[in-house]
């Protein structure tokens, strides 16, 4: 989800350590710089097709995954998938957003080697999603009232703690590990922005998805690169 179109480069450099047959899904909030980015992303990756779709401006980065690239990715054309997004996190001080952001890209796509080591990981049936190690604590927040609510639409059990999940919501996952998400219903779970710091369907879905991949029957691994840090 590229809502600070002006990571476009950014990203584009990180992708070119993608290698095989994939695709690139972009959702953008405007089509004002469309051509541009996809110029961007056809120069410096070797993307198969590069699918841009203005969404709204609601659901953060992960609804427009669920909701507005359901059909191309529950189609049967893909078994993996990275999600990525341009968090800043503008609300916090320090350049905290910037550090974030890369040290998750950095983990997750910041060599051939990382992105190939972590695709070898799905190798294993088990294994249903890959996430960036964090050694800062984040709880289950204000989120306790939505993830009980997206655990009944999902039918799934009670969670009373979010011990560990993809803290800043990068990630890769096998789509089977995750399929309850695109079942769900956008009415019921994207919310008027703008959100809270905390606090909404959105920050609930980033907190469960380790326990969804649980209930699907797959495990989740955690990676680290050595000597990143945020």
């Amino acid at each position: 989800h590229l809502y600070y179109t002006e990571l476009t480069n950014e990203f584009a450099q990180y992708f070119k350590n993608l290698s095989g047959d994939f695709d690139i899904l972009i959702s953008v909030i405007s089509d004002e710089k469309i051509q541009q980015i996809k110029k961007v992303f056809k120069h410096h990756t070797s993307a198969q097709n590069i699918i841009i779709r203005v969404v709204e401006n609601i659901g953060r980065d992960i609804g427009p995954m669920i909701f507005e690239f359901k059909d191309e990715i529950v189609d049967g054309k893909y078994e993996v998938i990275g999600h990525f997004h341009s968090k800043r996190s503008l609300s916090t001080d320090n350049n905290m957003g910037n550090r974030w952001r890369r040290y998750l890209l950095e983990n997750l796509v910041g060599s051939e080697k990382i992105v190939n080591d972590i695709l070898n990981l799905f190798i294993d049936e088990k294994i249903g999603l890959v996430f960036a190690e964090d050694r800062h604590c984040v709880n289950i927040g204000n989120n306790k009232e939505f993830v009980d609510s997206l655990v009944q639409m999902m039918s799934m059990p009670e969670i009373k703690e979010t011990v560990i999940f993809p803290l800043g919501n990068m990630f890769w996952t096998r789509i089977d590990a995750i399929k309850d998400m695109f079942e769900l219903e956008k009415s019921k779970v994207l919310q008027e922005e703008p959100l809270p710091y905390d606090g909404s369907y959105m920050h609930a879905l980033e907190r469960i998805t380790p326990a969804l991949v649980e209930k699907n029957g797959y495990e989740y691994m955690t990676v680290y690169k050595r000597g990143t840090k945020w």
